[in-house]
């Protein structure tokens, strides 16, 4: 009796280099292809793998890493691995070299659906020239490539991925990069500000932190990529790449001369010598980090100097060297400033009956939508009993239930939810709102007595934006909603919302 010959299997690998490439024929062609010839072959399919979207740059390739790990467990039913072309299972001749003696060790053959690869010399030497051809045809394509990115950067474009501050220009009419939002271009550009200013590092990250800076992915800078930013000649307008500097296409963030002065900051002082430290909360200069230069616009920086038998504070404008200004005159008009922007006792009854009236409407407001969400929630639950008696009854289909069920509840949720943020959410004690309005009447001897914290928490509330000061004292500028004169008037007439973190401000 003669015994039956096992009739063995193969897998299929296909392979398509770019992600534009999986919508077309060419994964069905090659495919079908193999198909036809393990065919003709005599072989059963045992399994396809089909590479969608990545490069044969190396052999760290989804499908073909899952293939070989099928391979080592199905060796035993398996004759041979069949490709639609070489340069499909690799472009490298290591890689190509490295898969073929895995397959051999396997016991299995490697086979063309259209290119001849036999078991002789010359079909060993037609294997190896045409994995040559191939590593060849992508070495080419890799230069073409690095060219084309030397001929962009040569025309000022931007080719690898926008810092933080920019974003891709999107087309060739376009600048290769475009700025970002204008409160993150703000906050990068304040970071070189900062460091300009004498903050560190550190302190003038944690600054911009609190002010909302934050990566792509909505993190926070750690402290080495907030350096590395500093240090981008990026926001320049220029770049370096392949060896050369060159003007980009696109606009500035930071003046050069701002960017040169900051990169020596960035170093780290060595343990010998004399290191001058530079304190964002010191409490002999309560102003800096607020106050602007009244030519360029620049972060005043402030320090101490020595002389004539005493010690003397000054703010001082280190961008555009402008004399330096005694921190009493400063702090002196600043004081006198915060007495005219004070409100008057009648100015302050005003504002405290519209954010009362406000208080009240708020409340029986809220009191209206709770009632509603309640009465809502209720309903939900009447819907629900309604629903399972309807499936029980057999009005309503098993899939039918659950889908209504899980509407139903899903709006219970959101619902809930709801319910529990108008509960926890808290008006403003009276106490509170008392406080802050003695504080409006007066708040020059506020700030005068206040803690280094709190006045500048005081100042970044009253000048959001900041504000100029020069030979002429401080500039105008934007200021907080509730000292505006014409503000309070429209308040009382209109009931508007009270101001926000008034008790953060004006609390004990």
């Amino acid at each position: 009796m003669t015994e039956a010959t096992e009739r063995k299997g193969v897998v299929i690998y296909t392979r398509v280099s770019s992600k534009e490439q999986t919508q077309g024929f060419s994964l069905d062609t090659q495919e079908q292809c193999c198909r036809d010839y393990a065919g003709r072959l005599g072989y059963d399919i045992n399994r396809v793998f089909v590479e969608r979207g990545e490069s044969t740059k190396n052999a760290n390739r989804t499908e073909l890493q899952t293939m070989l790990k099928y391979i080592a467990v199905n060796s035993r039913h398996l004759d041979a691995v069949i490709v639609y072309k070489v340069d499909r299972l690799a472009r490298n001749t290591l890689d190509h070299a490295e898969l073929k003696l895995l397959f051999m060790r396997y016991g299995l053959r490697l086979l063309s659906a259209t290119e001849r690869l036999e078991d002789t010399p010359v079909g060993k030497l037609m294997e190896n020239q045409l994995a040559g051809f191939a590593q060849f045809d992508n070495d080419i394509r890799s230069e073409r490539c690095r060219n084309g990115m030397v001929a962009a950067v040569a025309a000022g474009r931007y080719v690898t991925g926008p810092p933080l501050g920019y974003v891709k220009g999107g087309s060739r009419n376009l600048p290769s990069l475009v700025l970002d939002a204008p409160e993150v271009v703000r906050l990068v550009r304040k970071s070189f500000e900062l460091v300009d200013a004498g903050f560190s590092v550190p302190e003038a990250r944690r600054q911009v932190t609190r002010e909302g800076l934050r990566t792509r992915k909505r993190n926070t800078l750690s402290v080495n990529g907030f350096r590395k930013l500093l240090t981008r000649r990026t926001y320049t307008g220029s770049f370096t790449a392949f060896g050369e500097t060159v003007h980009g296409d696109f606009e500035a963030i930071v003046p050069e001369e701002l960017f040169l002065r900051v990169q020596p900051k960035l170093h780290r002082a060595k343990s010998t010598g004399r290191v001058v430290v530079y304190r964002i909360n010191n409490p002999d200069f309560p102003l800096r980090g607020m106050v602007r230069c009244a030519t360029c616009g620049a972060l005043l920086t402030a320090s101490n100097s020595t002389g004539h038998g005493g010690s003397y504070g000054y703010y001082r404008c280190s961008r555009c060297r402008e004399r330096s200004l005694g921190k009493a005159e400063v702090e002196s008009r600043f004081t006198q400033l915060l007495r005219d922007l004070s409100l008057k006792p009648a100015l302050t009854e005003m504002l405290d009956i519209a954010i009362k009236a406000n208080l009240t409407s708020k409340r029986s407001m809220g009191a209206k939508h709770m009632a509603q969400l309640k009465a809502r929630l209720a309903a939900l639950g009447t819907r629900h009993r309604q629903i399972l008696d309807k499936s029980l009854s057999g009005v309503f289909s098993d899939s039918d239930t659950k889908r209504l069920i899980s509407e139903a509840e899903q709006e219970s949720d959101n619902i809930q939810r709801q319910i529990a943020a108008t509960e926890g959410s808290e008006t403003v004690p009276e106490q509170v709102i008392k406080r802050g309005l003695a504080v409006l009447q007066d708040m020059a001897t506020f700030w005068q007595k206040a803690s280094l914290t709190t006045k500048q928490q005081f100042q970044r509330f009253l000048f959001p934006e900041g504000i100029t000061f020069g030979e002429a004292g401080f500039g105008t500028c934007t200021t907080a909603f509730c000292i505006q004169r014409k503000t309070v008037f429209s308040m009382q007439r209109s009931k508007m919302v009270a101001p926000r973190r008034i008790e953060l401000l004006f609390g004990d």
